[in-house]
């Protein structure tokens, strides 16, 4: 996840492990992209928003989400 890999499995993985991050823990967005070596937080921002917008239009990928909430014991 932490690789330059920029293909669509990879990202989206990624862009998942950033929201996820940002949901359940108190880390600012500077120390999220930089836990992914990433140059800012616009980049964890685009990620962030990629998914919550995923969530709202796919309702496969929002019971995915839903379901790895679940494992991670939240809602």
């Amino acid at each position: 996840l932490r690789s330059k890999d920029r293909s669509k499995s990879v990202s989206v993985a990624r862009h998942v492990a950033m929201y996820l991050i940002k949901k359940y823990t108190k880390n600012s967005l500077r120390e999220i992209s930089e836990l992914f070596d990433r140059k800012d937080h616009t980049t964890v921002t685009h990620g962030i928003d990629r998914v919550q917008k995923l969530i709202q239009n796919n309702d496969q990928f929002a019971a995915t989400i839903k379901n790895i909430k679940n494992e991670l014991g939240s809602s």
